[in-house]
């Protein structure tokens, strides 16, 4: 069939047309693919380096705790091997003296244990699931592992303080507690991160009956 001349260029263009719409709509939808997974990048990354942050902390915590109980184990603390009570005519306790000797070699002691249980790390295989990476609680644990590598320990710290509370009538619990900060470099999904995990371990603990003592630490050299 044969067009009038003005009808065969109407065609021409019509065809022109639909072969630069349909190009022009994959480069929209490339665009919008783009966009939106850069957008959601933007918005996945966050929360995934929030999630891994958590994690690795909780695993952290756990190796800090592991390292302070196999230490405990292999060398048991007793309460009078700290502390000393000073005990009044009444026969109730009056004071409470810490034994800095021992008290420094010990928290030197749990300090490098607890170092050498967060080296350790750097040869577990840590792989935190994708769906857990979201953040919502529907997908956590699903999912291939995202691998999570421990760079290098930064520092631990750990200082001694003392609880005290109600234990019962005219009874007070007395605690003596190590508290650990460590920090530590890893490598996570989106690049390397510091995380400090902060931690407390209760080394000796013992029942004081009568009015609560005064406490000196440090006054025992």
């Amino acid at each position: 069939m044969r067009y009038t001349a003005p009808l065969g260029r109407f065609l021409r263009r019509a065809r022109v047309r639909r072969r630069i719409g349909w190009r022009g709509t994959l480069l929209i939808l490339a665009a919008l693919a783009a966009g939106g997974a850069l957008l959601l990048n933007a918005q996945f990354r966050p929360v995934a380096q929030a999630v891994s942050r958590s994690y690795v902390s909780g695993v952290m915590s756990q190796a800090i705790q592991a390292g302070i109980a196999a230490e405990l184990a292999e060398d048991p603390v007793a309460y009078g091997d700290i502390i000393t009570m000073e005990v009044g005519p009444e026969g109730y306790v009056t004071a409470l003296e810490s034994n800095m000797a021992a008290v420094n070699l010990l928290k030197a002691r749990l300090i490098q244990r607890s170092a050498q249980s967060l080296e350790e790390l750097s040869e577990w295989d840590l792989r935190i699931p994708t769906g857990t990476l979201t953040g919502l609680d529907l997908l956590s644990g699903l999912g291939p592992g995202v691998e999570v590598r421990f760079v290098s320990l930064s520092w631990v710290t750990g200082e001694f303080t003392s609880q005290f509370s109600q234990a019962g009538l005219n009874q007070t619990l007395h605690r003596v507690m190590l508290e650990l900060e460590a920090q530590a470099l890893i490598l996570l999904p989106g690049g390397q991160e510091t995380v400090t995990v902060a931690d407390q371990v209760c080394l000796a603990e013992t029942v004081i009956v009568g009015p609560i003592p005064e406490f000196w630490l440090g006054t025992q050299g």
